[in-house]
């Protein structure tokens, strides 16, 4: 019996896995307007992986995403500034994303910031999808340029407008800073259920987290870890390994840091950096010395071993399993030259497909795609083929921005969120006070037993912020948690063997 329950288990949980097929349609592109131009589909419910010429009033630059059904068919689509449906029309209320000058100016040629749109779907309601978005904006002061000055969300009913979809709610807002431009990307939760949705503060090693779940987006959430951030105009790229225990950041100040990441917590740890082999550094046996790159992108193999580098002219192989990252370097392929229509099709950004191999897109607009046919084989064994996948149509920068939809939960790991938000009945007069609290805080305790009980105190992911052990019968405690940033919090008296009350506390300095 217990044989057939696993069996069971393990063929639901392929069923479960098999089915994500959110990421089987990439749309890139312009509209329709010269016979050259004109949209492309990749369609990867073909075998081999096939591409459809598509007549649309939409362009593509840097901004790109988009998002199936669970059984592959393609739904919506955007360039960051509109949302397009199956029938590749305007979605009801789908037009005005990201309104600004940028968008103003912009916008008939796509969004320009590259991993500036995200769809994930509603982690349980099948009609629900979400486009997370960047809005990008002209900062005057101090020479800054272009940022990324928003984190806001787009909420779609595909029950809307007879099945084609309904944009329901528009740039609902949920940070705002001097934000990374671009580089925004996601990983499943340790529950298999729930996203954890990463990117990162300019000028500082801050990175910024959500938590998208059934009932609500929770956060920000910030964590300083790594080197500051520099300005690089988004021309790097950010993604986790398949497995969702690594998350890579590229740009081309500082190169590569890598991190290890706990999908229960959100926590990044282990920071690395990594110089590539560019005339500014060179590894200890120097493949040769390369000209300093201006763009590049990173993609991880199937396996979660091969992280894979791309600059202007180079794409490098290293080994995130090997203790020494860094002397594991491999050159797997040199730019060969090559040009179509006077462009160059020199090595740009990368995406992971769901044929198991990696695609990568060009700094020009022209019609072809590199592609590491065997990313899970070391060296050149990957066998990385130069402009080796023709498009029906001209493409320029744009490759669409997915996460692992196939991740499943966590195996024998217990991942959820461990707050008790109800009030718990027990013969102890406990308050803490005052609530709100400037970070100065009374811990006020009264009992007729002498039961040893411990406070502690979670942020609103459930990540331990602090813990203290209470003396007893009649004590009153004064501490200070101004170091823990504003928000919602909640806490738990609690004895060895139950959780005796629980209750909420507001954080505002």
């Amino acid at each position: 019996m217990k044989h057939l329950i696993l069996l069971i288990f393990v063929f639901s949980n392929s069923l479960f896995l098999f089915a994500q097929k959110h990421d089987y349609v990439w749309t890139w592109g312009y509209d329709d307007s010269y016979p050259i131009f004109g949209g492309t589909n990749l369609n990867f419910n073909k075998s081999p992986v096939d591409t459809d010429y598509v007549r649309r009033d939409i362009n593509f630059q840097w901004d790109c995403a988009s998002i199936c059904n669970k059984d592959g068919k393609l739904i919506f689509y955007t360039n960051g500034c509109k949302i397009f449906n199956q029938k590749d029309k305007l979605t009801k209320n789908g037009a005005g994303l990201n309104p600004g000058t940028v968008s103003t100016e912009r916008c008939s040629e796509g969004n320009i910031i590259g991993q500036g749109s995200l769809f994930l779907p509603h982690p349980t309601d099948t009609n629900l999808y979400y486009l997370f978005h960047l809005r990008s904006e002209r900062v005057t002061k101090n020479n800054l340029g272009l940022i990324a000055d928003k984190i806001q969300y787009t909420l779609i009913d595909l029950k809307g407008d007879n099945g084609l979809g309904e944009v329901i709610v528009k740039n609902k807002v949920i940070h705002e800073d001097t934000i990374a431009f671009g580089k925004m990307t996601a990983v499943r939760h340790g529950n298999g259920r729930d996203w954890w949705i990463i990117t990162s503060r300019m000028f500082q090693n801050r990175y910024i987290k959500f938590l998208f779940t059934a009932d609500e987006i929770k956060g920000p959430f910030f964590q300083d870890i790594g080197l500051k951030n520099e300005d690089d105009n988004g021309t790097g790229q950010a993604v986790f390994s398949p497995d969702g225990t690594k998350y890579i950041h590229f740009d081309r100040y500082n190169d590569l840091n890598i991190f290890d990441f706990d999908r229960c917590t959100g926590e990044l740890s282990n920071f690395k950096r990594i110089l590539l082999p560019t005339a500014r550094d060179s590894i200890d046996t120097p493949i040769k010395k390369y000209p300093k790159y201006t763009v590049g992108g990173v993609a991880v193999s199937p396996n979660s071993k091969y992280l894979y580098v791309t600059t202007q002219t180079d794409v490098f192989q290293y080994d995130l399993a090997e203790t020494d990252i860094k002397k594991s370097v491999v050159l797997v392929a040199e730019y060969d030259g090559f040009n179509h229509n006077n462009h160059s099709t020199r090595f740009f950004l990368q995406q992971l497909a769901p044929d198991n191999k990696i695609y990568i897109n060009c700094t020009s607009s022209v019609s072809y795609l590199h592609v590491i046919n065997n990313p899970n084989e070391a060296g050149l064994a990957c066998n990385l083929t130069q402009h080796s996948f023709r498009l029906p149509t001209l493409n320029a920068f744009s490759i669409p921005n997915f996460p692992n939809f196939r991740l499943g939960k966590i195996d024998k790991v217990i991942c959820e969120t461990p707050i008790a938000t109800k009030e718990t009945q027990s013969d102890i007069n406990f308050n803490v006070f005052p609530n709100p609290s400037n970070g100065q805080l009374t811990l006020q305790y009264k009992s007729e037993n002498t039961l040893e009980t411990i406070w502690e105190l979670y942020n609103s992911v459930g990540i331990l912020q602090y813990q203290k052990t209470m003396q007893h019968i009649d004590n009153q405690e004064n501490i200070k948690i101004d170091y823990l940033t504003d928000g919602l919090y909640f806490w738990h008296l609690k004895s060895k063997e139950k959780i005796l009350q629980s209750g909420k506390l507001l954080l505002i300095k």
